[in-house]
């Protein structure tokens, strides 16, 4: 409720939250039998967790200052710092400044970082060889890696999208076998009824992320045009 105020709400509004959050209990169904009623004394209602995730950890980087010098991006449990600068060791001090502070942090609000879940991705185009940041996540350190996926899309350090394009092709591609199958002359589906499928099945999958992919080379981005012109065919 602290960070619920914090974050600006006034009125009823918390209080209804906090009635919605207290006194939950569950039990566990296995066929035709239910379990003993336990309290729930962590987590939230289905629905309700980006909300309230979001609303503890930005009030968290608030009250400490280090949302002014590290970018932080939160979606559910996708959670992302960084920083930028032309000195590496400048990035390394301010990261891990960050870093050090979500342990603590953690325990007291009833969260976990796992380190082995969490990479280090260096965005640089030079080409000569260059030290790479070492950041340590309770006292683990972050391994550097060339590529990770973030929300969905794959991101590689020089930032050319080819392992995300090759990936977004594949999956297109199953969902293209199965159009090729409904598109039979005699037997297959209307003409509506495939393009109902292909925006379904195989554009979503190329409109996902195409703000952040499409600014990769044109020569790259053919290898989708092969996936439109094929369903364009069906």
């Amino acid at each position: 409720m602290r960070n619920l105020h914090n974050a600006g709400l006034r009125g009823r509004l918390p209080f209804f939250i906090e009635s919605f959050l207290k006194n939950r209990q569950f039990h566990v169904r296995l066929g035709f039998c239910y379990s003993d009623l336990f309290d729930q004394e962590m987590g939230v209602p289905q629905g309700q967790y980006p909300f309230t995730h979001s609303v503890r950890i930005k009030d968290k980087f608030n009250s400490q200052g280090y949302i002014r010098w590290c970018r932080m991006l939160l979606y559910v449990n996708d959670f992302l710092l960084c920083y930028r600068s032309k000195h590496i060791h400048i990035i390394e001090r301010r990261l891990q400044q960050c870093l050090n502070k979500l342990p603590d942090w953690a325990d007291t609000n009833g969260f976990n970082f796992f380190p082995s879940k969490t990479v280090c991705i260096h965005f640089c185009k030079l080409r000569k060889p260059h030290p790479e940041p070492t950041l340590l996540l309770n006292g683990t350190p972050v391994p550097v890696v060339e590529e990770t996926k973030f929300l969905g899309v794959i991101f590689n350090r020089k930032l050319f999208f080819i392992p995300h394009i090759k990936h977004v092709k594949d999956k297109s591609t199953k969902a293209l076998n199965l159009l090729r199958v409904l598109a039979h002359t005699s037997w297959g589906a209307n003409q509506e009824t495939l393009l109902h499928l292909y925006r379904s099945l195989i554009r979503s999958k190329l409109d996902y992320g195409c703000i952040v992919y499409g600014s990769a080379r044109s020569s790259y981005l053919r290898m989708l045009d092969l996936i439109q012109n094929h369903a364009l065919r069906l």
